[in-house]
């Protein structure tokens, strides 16, 4: 089914790829090298040269609430906005799936359960995104932490970059799907909830602003922005 429809494109590829804007300093400048920058948040978790990543001992789905927005609020160099962007096109899923339950409660329209299909394979997909953003940014460090003198480092560099890109990428993709099928939600929700439908479309919005900005703070680091 074609997306412009409302298709799910749920065969998606979901290949690793690394890093999200930086918390602090210019988020597109050429300045600064992204490996200071993390410095200035505070020191660097070791982790993150690690083969499991930021996120490998950790992932999203094992933490609470708190516990997730207590690191997204402290000086680690991940989660960071591209997580958060994430988790809320996330929440914006969720927010679908509910109003998609309480419409089943007073009608069992086919076309509910074909929504909620997509929706459940989109939140799947958000949070799994969330957490290679995290792992994201751990290559992204490892590859400037290189030997300045190694032939292979901008290489390295430059590779980790534009796979860093391709995350923000994909959640923004994920997020033009959820919007069409909250358009076709709309019209089946029961009123008195149809303002839950209006605030997943606000949050899946944002959610793309978010990537997108991540996206750029890639490009901006790439020698090869045609890339």
């Amino acid at each position: 089914m074609d997306r412009r429809q409302g298709g799910c494109d749920r065969d998606r590829d979901h290949r690793r790829a690394p890093r999200h804007a930086d918390r602090e300093g210019d988020r597109g400048g050429l300045q600064r090298d992204p490996l200071d920058q993390a410095g200035s948040r505070g020191s660097t978790d070791p982790r993150l040269l690690g083969e499991e990543g930021l996120s490998g001992s950790d992932p999203l789905s094992e933490r609470t609430i708190t516990a997730y927005l207590d690191r997204l609020s402290s000086a680690d160099p991940a989660p960071g906005g591209g997580s958060a962007a994430a988790l809320t096109a996330a929440l914006a899923a969720s927010l679908g799936l509910m109003v998609v339950a309480v419409g089943r409660e007073r009608g069992d329209d086919p076309r509910l359960s074909e929504i909620a299909e997509c929706l459940r394979d989109l939140r799947a997909s958000f949070l799994k995104l969330a957490c290679e953003d995290e792992e994201a940014f751990g290559n992204v460090l490892a590859s400037y932490r290189l030997p300045k003198g190694d032939p292979n480092r901008e290489g390295l560099i430059e590779h980790a970059l534009q796979e860093a890109a391709r995350v923000p990428i994909r959640l923004a993709e994920g997020c033009i799907d959820l919007l069409y099928r909250l358009v076709e939600l709309a019209p089946l929700s029961p009123r008195q909830i149809a303002s839950d439908v209006g605030a997943a479309s606000h949050l899946a919005r944002a959610a793309i602003s978010s990537a997108l900005l991540n996206v750029n703070a890639n490009i901006a680091y790439m020698h090869d922005e045609a890339a």
